[in-house]
């Protein structure tokens, strides 16, 4: 068992990766359980869905007021299996038709980078919420028991019951998923562990004034000293604990001077 766990958290050290994006407020507080973050997420999908109506697929893209009727295509409103597995075929429906109307319609270019950007966040729905599903699947194999194995709860319910046990690597997926939300990523830097460094711009990042722009590259180029420094620590530590673990299970030497990989600049959702 602690073999594996060495295992996986040297795997998890091949890759660092750091996103940088604007969200519209932050509530600070800690989440109360891994319940009640599966639900954050769930609830962030069903209102990102919520208002890519039937209506707002038309050349001026506006939103449809028929929240309520929306909200009626959600059987399941809870943060489960059924729940997940409700929000993923939504999201896919919806891709399938921005799709299919960016294809049909003759658009202006802002209407387009609309509906792309809607297509990559239907995208992005659809692999989280695929993840979540495979986590509740996981909890299926080793109890029968609902309760400790599903989170398709009320929410009243959530502060009543157990939390799920989870394993490290579910958890950093949920919480990731719940940071990221639907937000927009404006920047994005991966560090691979042979020292090769790559950085992604969005086109919306271009549009932003020089001075915000300059305020966002500032925190972003922050954010990646201090998680390489983060990451560091992690290789000592994982060094400190398993030897030559590390080179035995991944077959990689770490190369402490990174070489810059210049690629096109890539869309990301």
């Amino acid at each position: 068992m602690k073999k594996d766990f060495i295992k996986n958290l040297a795997n998890d050290l091949l890759r660092l990766e750091v996103n940088t994006i604007v969200k519209d407020q932050l509530l600070c507080s800690k989440p109360r359980s891994h319940r009640w973050e599966l639900y954050d997420v769930a609830n962030a999908y069903r209102e990102l869905l919520i208002s890519y109506t039937v209506s707002s697929i038309n050349p001026q893209l506006g939103k449809s007021n028929d929240s309520e009727e929306m909200r009626k295509e959600f059987k399941n409103l809870y943060a489960g299996l059924a729940s997940f597995l409700e929000i993923q075929q939504f999201a896919e429906t919806k891709r399938d038709e921005f799709e299919q109307e960016l294809e049909r319609i003759q658009l202006t270019s802002n209407q387009i980078e609309a509906l792309n950007e809607r297509v990559m966040l239907c995208e992005r729905v659809v692999r989280q919420s695929q993840q979540m599903i495979d986590i509740f699947l996981e909890l299926q194999n080793e109890s029968n028991d609902p309760i400790v194995s599903d989170n398709e709860f009320p929410t009243m319910r959530l502060d009543h019951l157990e939390d799920l046990n989870l394993s490290p690597s579910q958890i950093s997926i949920i919480r990731k998923a719940n940071e990221i939300g639907t937000q927009r990523v404006l920047l994005q830097t991966v560090v691979q562990v042979e020292g090769d460094i790559t950085s992604y711009i969005t086109t919306r990042f271009l549009n932003f004034p020089e001075k915000e722009q300059k305020m966002i590259k500032e925190v972003h180029e922050s954010s990646i000293m201090t998680s390489i420094q983060m990451w560091q620590y992690l290789f000592q530590a994982v060094s400190r604990l398993a030897g030559t673990v590390f080179t035995g299970v991944t077959g990689k030497q770490v190369n402490t001077t990174p070489t810059n990989t210049v690629n096109k600049p890539k869309r990301i959702g």
